[in-house]
């Protein structure tokens, strides 16, 4: 069984829904990855930065108790968020460099304010918001840069395709104050209540599993037709820029955010006379 098969059977999902790991099945599970955590703000910000977690830490309310207002996951393999429904205070959460597909299976979090999920792979945009919209009611700073929901060049969209992504977005949630690093004007939120409705952008047809069905199929089939060669060609091409990406440590986008640094909060670039 290789080492991912015994993690993955170390995982045991509890009747509330939260992950625990197995410490029979897995000899690290000992070493609490909260050992490392940095607590500070008073005892209100956790920082677990760059520890491939796959799960957050299940005792992270046991240990914190409910008094934890910020938490930064960034830099982690993180692909689900389990067992915070009961950080009841929790105002920002950021997940920037993680491997989140989407947001569906987020807790309800009443309180929070701040989702930063940068740099990972999330797809469907209406899902995303529809999610916010049922789950973050007090949603004001949220950014979606580099995952293949935000228009960018390298996604055959242009800065008019970005602009248009933002007065959606807006039209759907008309209270953020600041959508992916900078902040909404009274003109852009008008504008989006004016014609946001009508500026879906279609996001091109990008997912790992797509990708390795297309490459399967064409390698059985040696009659592959010029299409489906153009549609791999494509399909490859964004595989290849997203996982490019995903190794770098900064952001080149039409916005200001230019920084993910190894231990970013996400929101620093925030200015006092914004909050």
């Amino acid at each position: 069984m290789s080492s991912s098969e015994q993690q993955d059977n170390s995982m045991i999902t509890t009747n509330n829904g939260e992950v625990t790991l197995d410490a029979g099945n897995n000899s690290n599970a000992s070493q609490d990855p909260l050992d490392d955590a940095q607590l500070t703000n008073n005892g209100k910000h956790l920082s677990i930065v760059g520890k491939d977690l796959k799960i957050v830490p299940p005792n992270i309310y046991s240990k914190y108790g409910s008094n934890i207002e910020s938490l930064d996951f960034s830099f982690n393999q993180l692909t689900t968020i389990e067992n915070l429904s009961r950080l009841t205070q929790l105002k920002s959460l950021v997940l920037d460099n993680n491997q989140v597909e989407d947001i569906k299976h987020f807790p309800n979090l009443p309180n929070l304010e701040t989702l930063w999920l940068n740099n990972n792979n999330i797809y469907d945009l209406d899902a995303t918001l529809d999610t916010v919209e049922k789950k973050f009611p007090k949603l004001i700073y949220l950014s979606l840069l580099k995952n293949p929901a935000c228009p960018n060049e390298f996604t055959g969209n242009d800065m008019d395709d970005y602009h248009h992504y933002r007065l959606y977005v807006l039209y759907r949630l008309n209270h953020l104050k600041f959508l992916d690093a900078r902040q909404v004007t009274e003109e852009e939120r008008k504008e989006a209540q004016r014609r946001g409705k009508f500026c879906k952008v279609v996001t091109p047809e990008y997912n790992r599993s797509t990708i390795d069905n297309n490459n399967t199929n064409n390698t059985n089939n040696e009659e592959t037709t010029e299409e489906s060669m153009d549609n791999s060609s494509n399909k490859e091409m964004l595989k290849d820029y997203f996982e490019k990406e995903k190794s770098q440590h900064s952001y080149f986008g039409y916005t200001r955010h230019v920084y993910t640094g190894k231990h970013s909060e996400g929101n620093r670039f925030i200015g006092n006379d914004v909050l």
